[in-house]
């Protein structure tokens, strides 16, 4: 380009679709003196990225031309989420595809309208980029509590917002360009369970070996992150006659089963199928005679403890279990 000539615009921001059934995280760069980095490797982000701060302006190619920060900002990363989710689900998938307005309208009753509120006047201001936008994204923000940490599609909607307003703070008159995340920001999974007795209190604590009587009704509240759950696997094969009570399967909330009768000391192993895929699994075993359990009130179900690990004999599944996590549980 000869020296007379100047650029005639910024390029304007390029939105790039987010999938609705990936996951967390996504790449960052990091700027060292005037020159970015190069993106980090798939799969070394985190799963949530922290704010995004101030991008260092590059050097200008002429004396007197702005120069237009290079760095993509991350808005939500990959769910994974689906349309056929419950509000939180459909609401994130809605919002990584930039359908603004349909976000808060999906949550309504759920308590987290101001959240979808706030998270969907930022995807707004993206996509319009007016001041009264930004001014609206900023003070809805800005009004959130803290989003808990097991709700955790909320907190990447939330953390995906602060990194796109962050970086419009710091560069008001610099479009916005979007880069899609990495992994997934949510991966769905099931960690183990809780047992719990009559009154809902755990009895001993998550473990992905657990056990009950002969008699049924073991409570056993399903711990990580499930989303949706449509249906309980035993050994793999669907509980078609619905033996195995669920509770709380078409919510993000805590599922739960309440375990059937068994005629025989066994160790079945559980698994859920869902609009989307869940890793993981927990090994029930039917414990003959009385388990070590606080007594049950009349009519409720019946805690126990975890049980040990099962034999290699004893499992019903030839697969030999995965490797620990960082908690003890399988992941």
């Amino acid at each position: 380009m000869g020296r007379g000539r100047r650029c005639s615009a910024v390029c304007a921001a390029a939105v790039i679709l987010l999938s609705a059934c990936s996951a967390p995280g996504g790449a960052r760069t990091e700027a060292s003196g005037t020159q970015a980095a190069p993106p980090a490797a798939a799969g070394s982000a985190p799963t949530v990225l922290p704010p995004f701060g101030p991008a260092v302006q590059p050097a200008s190619a002429e004396p007197g031309i702005p120069a237009v920060p290079t760095e993509p900002v991350v808005f939500l990363p990959p769910g994974p989420a689906s349309p056929a989710d419950p509000p939180v689900g459909s609401s994130y998938e809605r919002i990584s595809r930039l359908a603004c307005d349909d976000a808060a309208p999906l949550a309504a009753g759920t308590g987290n309208e101001p959240l979808w509120n706030a998270v969907g006047a930022t995807c707004s201001a993206l996509v319009g980029g007016s001041p009264a936008q930004w001014a609206k994204a900023a003070s809805l923000m800005a009004a959130l509590p803290p989003v808990p940490a097991a709700r955790c599609l909320e907190a990447a909607a939330v953390a995906g917002a602060a990194r796109v307003l962050d970086f419009h703070a710091a560069n008001p008159g610099v479009p916005v360009r979007l880069a899609s995340g990495s992994g997934q920001a949510c991966p769905r999974h099931l960690n183990g369970a809780t047992v719990l007795d009559g009154a809902g209190t755990p009895v001993g604590p998550s473990s992905v070996r657990v056990s009950g009587p002969l008699t049924g009704g073991t409570v056993l509240r399903l711990d990580g992150f499930t989303g949706a759950v449509s249906g309980v696997l035993v050994d793999g094969t669907p509980d078609a006659e619905n033996a195995i009570t669920v509770n709380g399967a078409n919510s993000f909330e805590p599922v739960t089963l309440v375990m059937p009768p068994e005629p025989s000391a066994r160790t079945v192993r559980l698994s859920l199928s869902g609009p989307l895929p869940i890793e993981g699994w927990v090994d029930f075993t039917y414990v003959a005679g009385t388990p070590t359990a606080p007594p049950a009130s009349p009519g409720s179900s019946t805690g126990t403890t975890p049980a040990t690990s099962p034999s290699a004999a004893a499992s019903p599944s030839a697969a030999a279990s995965p490797p620990a996590g960082p908690s003890g549980n399988a992941p």
